[in-house]
Order: C-alpha cells, then sequence, then structure tokens
C-alpha cells in the first residue's frame, strides 16, 4: 500500500480500515503521506528503541495531524545501537544459536514488556485513536506479535493469524536480503546467509510457540491479557468493538 514502507498493510482478520501493521516509515514518499491522509490515519505507535528511531526517523509532516506516540519495546540498557549489536553478533557467530536468540526476543516481549504492551493496548482501544498503525523497524518482531494478540482477541482462526504472520517474509525480501549482504561485508564474510537467516525472516513457530505458551499458562489471550497485562475488562470490551 505505501511504496516507502512495503510492510503497511491493515492486520488481517481486523474490522476494515481500524489498525495497520508496518515497517518503519522514514522513506514514505509523498505519495503515501497522502495515502495516510485519505486512510485517515489518527495514531503511530512506534515500538522501536530511541537509537532506532534517530538513526531512521519516521516521515509524518505536521499537517497530517497524527499523533506519534513511542512505546519501546526494549529497556533503555538494551537500547545498544545497531553497530554494538552487530559487533556482538560477530564475536558469538560460532557459538550462538539465532534461532533460539529470537524465539527468546518473544519471550521477553511476551512476559518482561507487559507495561509497553498494556500501554500499546489502551491507545489501540480508545476509538479516538483509530485509525492507527503500529510499526517497529522491520515489522515482523514487535509489531507481529501485537498484531496477533489484537487477532487472537478477536477470534481471528489460527491459520489466518500465522499466514497474516509469514507476509513479512515476501513483502520485505527486497530489504532484508540487502540487509544481509551488507552483515555479511562487516563480518568479512565469516557468517552465512544461511546461519542469520533466522534474525530477519519470520518462521510460524516463532509465533505460534510463545501463543501456545501464553495460552498453555493462561488458558485464553484475553485471560493473559488481564491477568498479566493488567488490562481491565473495559478496554477488552472496547478493543473488540472497534475490531470487530
Amino acid at each position: 500500500m505505501l511504496k516507502g514502507a512495503p510492510n503497511f498493510r491493515p492486520i488481517t482478520g481486523l474490522k476494515s480500515n481500524t489498525i495497520y501493521r508496518s515497517n518503519e516509515l522514514s522513506s514514505l514518499t509523498d505519495e503515501d503521506l497522502k495515502e495516510l491522509k485519505h486512510l485517515k490515519i489518527r495514531t503511530i505507535i512506534d515500538l522501536r528503541t530511541p537509537n532506532e528511531r534517530k538513526s531512521r526517523l519516521d516521515r509524518i509532516t505536521s499537517d497530517l495531524g497524527i499523533q506519534q506516540i513511542s512505546i519501546p519495546m526494549l529497556q533503555l540498557n538494551q537500547d545498544v545501537g545497531h553497530l554494538k549489536l552487530f559487533s556482538y553478533l560477530f564475536k558469538n557467530a560460532r557459538t550462538l544459536d539465532f534461532k533460539k536468540y529470537i524465539k527468546d526476543f518473544y519471550t521477553i516481549i511476551a512476559y518482561e514488556r507487559t507495561l509497553q504492551l498494556k500501554r500499546a493496548l489502551n491507545i489501540l482501544a480508545d476509538p479516538n485513536n483509530i485509525p492507527a498503525v503500529i510499526h517497529c523497524t522491520v515489522g515482523k518482531d514487535r509489531t507481529g506479535f501485537i498484531a496477533a494478540l489484537l487477532q487472537k482477541l478477536t477470534n481471528v482462526p489460527d491459520e489466518v493469524i500465522l499466514e497474516d504472520y509469514l507476509k513479512t517474509n515476501e513483502l520485505m525480501k527486497d530489504h532484508v536480503m540487502k540487509f544481509m549482504r551488507y552483515l555479511q561485508l562487516l563480518s568479512l564474510y565469516r557468517i552465512s546467509r544461511k546461519r542469520i537467516l533466522p534474525l530477519f525472516q519470520v518462521q510460524d513457530d516463532y509465533l505460534r510457540d510463545i501463543l501456545k505458551d501464553v495460552e498453555n499458562k493462561h488458558q485464553t489471550i484475553e485471560n493473559y491479557l488481564l491477568k498479566v497485562c493488567q488490562l481491565d475488562q473495559k478496554t477488552i470490551d472496547s478493543l473488540k468493538k472497534i475490531l470487530t
């Protein structure tokens, strides 16, 4: 839908023109900005860290009248910047299990970032903030988890949720390949594409396993949101009303 944000799209299964998901919005074209205005977007929730935002500022002009809200899904002491992160990955390339690294990240989001999840969902539960966009850098993990919570809450079938989640791989393919070539160059080609691919593509078990873990512990996503994320029933009901 947006040339400068290839992973921008409505969250499948939710009511039309309510919540969109995306990668970062720093490369939006003038036509993209017109499309956001046409969609009457009121709110953008940015899940990136301060360093991520600083390096790639969203291109949202003031005339659009969109409120931009920052909800970093990582702690400040974890916001190390790309160069330090890449340095860590390269130094541990021989021993690091990149797939486990990403799966552990989903566990952190689900159980250690509950305050951030609560804040984001409270914002989305206010009809005055809708239509809204949620995004991170690539739009796959942080954004993907929140999108799945909304889909599960509104009884979107699991197969539809996973299909929607996996769309990122196709939509961001060119971006990912370019970035992987850059990383390989930085590492002097000590890391193969196959080894680092789990970092940059979504795999169905990333999302399926964390949702299964949440439901095994709390029976339903609604119980998880009430007990773990501390949302109140009024917020849950408002989300359901807006999104269905």
